[in-house]
């Protein structure tokens, strides 16, 4: 039934998959389908949990996501670089180490959705102001104000995830209206592409892009 539901999905490519509450259905299941998968194009997992990849330090993503339920059609959010699946009816998925995801995942979209549905299962979803999981304006608050976490928190954007974003934004009237600051996260995310343009992933520092005062961090 998931499958079918997700199937008559205009923007199912862009999805990748849903959690079974966002169907209507009352399970902790979600599914997905990537072509790109190493060893099936389709995965449905029940019970799914993210945890970290051992050892080695935790690192994110900034990405740009569409989420059916949110708010917004699109939000910035943050998602773990590398990373386990577990659930009670398949083997652990290794989403580590960068080199093997990229292989299959060169633009990390299919790693960001899966993060996005597992939340989705739980009931939170990356355009909810109350909610910390994936969203990245309440994240930066966080971290910004706490100077313990801002020295441990390692974050990171990839070039042409900059450009999606900014081309986004510009093109979606109503998202730049209702999401105050867009214009700085804008002109924020351009100075850390221009700073940067050759690397395959762009260092984010521990402020709030959608702020003016981020201007001077980036500019130090």
């Amino acid at each position: 039934m998931m499958q079918d539901q997700f199937r008559s999905q205009k923007d199912r490519k862009e999805l990748m998959g849903f959690a079974a509450p966002q169907m209507g259905i009352p399970s902790d299941a979600i599914y997905l389908e990537y072509p790109e998968l190493p060893n099936n194009s389709e995965l449905f997992l029940v019970n799914p949990q993210i945890k970290p990849a051992p050892g080695g330090s935790q690192s994110f993503m900034l990405k740009l996501i569409k989420c059916p339920n949110s708010p917004l059609a699109y939000n910035i959010g943050i998602f773990n670089r590398e990373f386990k699946i577990s659930s009670t009816n398949s083997p652990d998925i290794k989403m580590f180490p960068l080199s093997n995801i990229s292989k299959f995942d060169p633009d990390f979209d299919f790693s960001a959705n899966i993060q996005r549905i597992i939340w989705a299962s739980k009931g939170v979803i990356p355009g909810n102001p109350d909610s910390i999981p994936m969203n990245y304006i309440n994240i930066s608050n966080v971290v910004e104000s706490n100077t313990k976490l801002s020295k441990h928190f390692k974050c990171y954007v990839q070039p042409k995830e900059i450009e999606k974003i900014v081309s986004t934004f510009d093109r979606v009237g109503d998202l730049s209206l209702q999401r105050g600051g867009a214009k700085y996260l804008m002109l924020n995310l351009l100075e850390l592409l221009g700073k940067s343009f050759n690397r395959d992933w762009i260092e984010i520092p521990a402020t709030n892009l959608f702020s003016g005062k981020s201007k001077k961090v980036l500019a130090s």
